[in-house]
């Protein structure tokens, strides 16, 4: 992730775990392209450009902790103590960084292997056929590899990790860390929507499936509405395709909202979360999200998503790329409102019962600070870098 503040997952939750830690009295600077006439509370933004230039900003801060988000070329990072990496993506083990087949549009089940992913990006299209692409894609590997030996890991979910360890990375060194439920503080208890209402929030990009639920349509009924958030390169081709199917009116198509209050609100006004994604999804937000309004999940039973369904009990898992059976899902939580209803407020009651909560999240990540750190202390100076 180039951008702190760009729209998505990744930014979202490094912003909240940094107003959490301020909260927690951890003095926390946020390092990123985009850190400059932006604001998280109480935090200190700062401006950087390359990550090669993150060795001396952390000296010069005299950080505790630089825990990173994103790739990051280490070089003088190496004499530095306490270097932890969470890994949200693929990029650690998947030349692509995609886990997904574009050709089949399903998602990618193989294990790192050289001769095995330089075969899929030509045969299944997993990635760019470009050859400077794919020497890239190879080179961040292997890099990523060789730099893990110097930096504590994180994965966000049990299937990450298995990833991990099946592209070479050592078992002992990855810790599975959870993402936390966000804590909206205008969450209010809303009734489901008169009018059956589904709504999407994500990238508009075809590992995410949006062509899923908008074949999925004609099979539902015509009362039935879809909300799409988001933005990407596929948006044009999405729209096209439910005009070809003669469901154009069904569909409100609304950009990237710009604050957590509307996301609330709008995943609050519908009957039911789509997470219909085909790449292998490593954990997902939104599963958090429509827990923590007390919403039901349609979701892919793929990547890190039945983990976090599990913890919650609130979704309902269809397989990636299926439009009837998603259609199916979809008529069952509107023929049973009991059904969505009880789903929703299973959720709700995880969350609020502090199942996947951000105090258990901070304090899992607080075991791994103190690690390295000579005093013991509890650390006060953190850096969450998103470069």
């Amino acid at each position: 992730m180039d951008e702190l503040f760009a729209p998505g997952g990744i930014g979202s939750y490094i912003r909240r775990l940094a107003t959490a830690q301020v909260q927690r009295g951890y003095e926390v600077y946020l390092f990123g392209k985009d850190a400059k006439d932006q604001e998280v509370s109480g935090t200190n933004l700062v401006r950087v450009i390359k990550t090669t230039d993150l060795a001396d900003v952390v000296r010069r801060h005299q950080l505790d902790v630089l825990h990173m988000h994103t790739i990051v070329e280490l070089g003088d990072l190496r004499g530095l103590p306490n270097l932890l990496r969470t890994h949200h993506g693929h990029h650690a083990y998947c030349v692509s960084g995609s886990q997904y087949l574009s050709r089949w549009r399903e998602p990618c089940l193989r294990s790192f292997s050289p001769s095995a992913c330089l075969k899929s990006h030509f045969l299944d299209r997993c990635g760019s056929i470009r050859p400077r692409e794919i020497y890239g894609g190879f080179r961040r590997v292997y890099s990523e590899r060789r730099s893990q030996s110097h930096v504590k890991m994180i994965a966000i979910s049990e299937f990450a990790k298995l990833r991990m360890t099946g592209a070479g990375y050592p078992a002992a060194k990855i810790k599975v860390v959870l993402n936390p439920a966000p804590v909206f503080s205008t969450l209010e208890t809303r009734a489901a929507p008169e009018e059956p209402t589904f709504i999407f929030l994500g990238r508009l990009v075809p590992g995410k499936g949006i062509r899923t639920i908008i074949h999925a349509a004609p099979m539902t009924s015509p009362e039935v509405r879809f909300k799409i958030l988001g933005s990407g390169p596929e948006k044009k081709s999405l729209v096209q395709l439910a005009e070809q199917l003669g469901v154009a009116e069904r569909f409100t198509w609304i950009d990237w909202v710009s604050s957590e209050e509307e996301v609330i609100k709008h995943i609050g006004a519908a009957t039911a979360v789509l997470f219909p994604s085909i790449w292998q999804e490593p954990a997902g937000l939104v599963l958090l999200e429509a827990a923590a309004a007390g919403r039901p999940v349609i979701a892919s039973k793929v990547g890190g998503i039945p983990e976090y369904a599990e913890k919650l009990q609130h979704a309902v898992l269809v397989a990636p790329g299926d439009p009837k059976m998603l259609a199916s899902a979809i008529a069952s939580l509107i023929d049973d409102a009991e059904l969505a209803r009880r789903l929703g407020q299973e959720g709700g009651n995880q969350i609020a019962g502090g199942t996947l909560s951000m105090e258990s999240h901070l304090q899992e990540l607080e075991e791994i600070y103190l690690v390295g750190i000579n005093s013991g202390a509890q650390p006060k100076r953190a850096a969450a870098s998103p470069l």
